[in-house]
């Protein structure tokens, strides 16, 4: 049962980095009267071959929006066989929806989901339209399903037909139509009477002047002129002689002045803040997860690594005992910021690499809820800030999930922690 829950957190983790902002990013606080009325849903998963579930939940909040309760009407249908219903009719659960719009609900002894909101309609009250789903089936071997839900919503009544509007002003006149054809030419006329003799029309513009007439020969050039008088000669003096150096001075040093007051107190330091960080290989790796020759997806279902370069792998649960070199004993501080860096990005739409900063001497401090990063498809990095509390001696180090249907190739792994030293 915890290996499932582990899967179906980590799923989640990544659902929730594809869906984008939750209610919470848009100013909204959800609650569990987000979820009201019947869904159709669907899920996929696999267990000795694929399987599907198809139904439907009614989804009834308390008045109080805190939790609620939903009723299924689920059916079980395998590859190639007739389907089945899942659960006993009228099986009821609770539910329960936080302000980011992240809900849960368990099925004692039979199933946990995981499920984030979406496509928020705003009328009277807040209701999704449409949900994603992660679930875990409580076996004695883990099944994880994911699917979707979409809500139905009746069509209301047409209302009555409005009363015929009055007739309208009669509009303006239309613009004046094109001229028409010409018409044909009419016949000839008699010739007129000759008219009477005009005026003397003016006097014509003056005639093109001449051409110019041939340019009489050049002259004869004159004598040069005199040319410039001769330069007078450079006059010459003697340079004096330098005149003697005087005589060096010689007097007393005087006597030392009193020391200076002490200043001002100067102000108080800031924090102490380190950078501390790690790194593992590729082929440690793949062996520490046990893979064979020629495969590269790792193979196990989560690991740790830390300060002293160390890596540790685990089976289906959060924390192990990490071996030395591992996880590292720290001054008592908190760790702000993580930062994480791989070689080889998830060649798989489903796959991604999930990172959390843990404290090995508290169990609670290792959630990917609390601080964690994620890299998906097409990265190679993730940062994020948060807050982890170490006390004096208690070890650091971070966790890894690999998620997706095959573990994503293994990569070289380094990560930095900013961690700030004091109470």
């Amino acid at each position: 049962m915890r290996r499932s829950m582990v899967l179906v957190a980590s799923l989640l983790a990544v659902f929730a980095l594809a869906l984008g902002p939750s209610p919470s990013e848009a100013t909204l606080e959800a609650n569990s009267c987000f979820l009201k009325g019947t869904y159709s849903l669907s899920g996929l998963g696999e267990a000795n071959g694929f399987f599907q579930v198809i139904g439907t939940a009614t989804f009834v909040p308390n008045a109080d929006c805190i939790q609620g309760f939903v009723t299924f009407d689920l059916t079980l249908k395998h590859s190639g066989g007739a389907g089945v219903p899942t659960l006993p009719a009228e099986l009821v659960a609770a539910y329960f929806i936080n302000e980011n719009g992240i809900g849960s609900m368990t099925v004692p002894g039979v199933v946990s989901v995981k499920f984030i909101l979406n496509d928020l309609v705003e009328g009277g009250s807040l209701i999704a339209n449409h949900f994603n789903f992660v679930a875990g089936f409580l076996q004695s071997e883990p099944i994880v399903m994911a699917g979707s839900a979409a809500r139905t919503i009746p069509a209301g009544p047409g209302g009555p037909t409005g009363v015929t509007g009055g007739t309208g002003p009669q509009g303006e006149q239309g613009v004046q139509g094109d001229q028409g054809v010409q018409g044909n030419q009419g016949v000839q006329g008699n010739q007129g009477n000759q008219g009477v003799q005009g005026n003397p029309g003016v006097d014509g513009a003056p005639g093109v002047d001449g051409v110019d007439g041939v340019t009489g020969p050049t002259g004869v050039t004159g004598p040069p002129g005199p040319s410039s008088g001769p330069t007078g000669p450079t006059g010459v003096g003697a340079t004096g002689p330098t005149g003697p150096t005087g005589t060096t001075g010689v007097g007393a040093t005087g006597p030392t002045g009193p020391t200076g007051a002490d200043g001002p107190t100067g102000p108080t330091g800031g924090a102490n803040t380190v950078l501390t960080g790690g790194t593992v290989s590729a082929a440690t790796m793949l062996a520490s997860g046990g893979a064979p020759a020629g495969v590269t997806g790792v193979t196990f279902v989560s690991f740790f690594f830390g300060p002293g370069n160390g890596f540790c792998t685990v089976g289906g649960a959060f924390p192990c005992d990490p071996t030395a070199g591992v996880a590292v004993p720290m001054p008592t501080g908190t760790a702000t910021l993580l930062m994480v860096n791989i070689d080889v990005t998830p060649s798989q739409a489903d796959q991604a690499w999930i990172f959390t900063v843990c404290n090995n001497n508290d169990a609670n401090q290792c959630d990917v809820s609390m601080f964690s990063c994620v890299i998906v498809p097409g990265a190679t990095d993730c940062s994020e800030s948060g807050s982890v509390a170490y006390d004096l001696l208690d070890k650091l180090s971070v966790g890894v999930i690999p998620s997706g249907t095959t573990g994503p190739d293994a990569t070289a792994m380094k990560f930095s922690i900013l961690f700030t030293v004091g109470p």
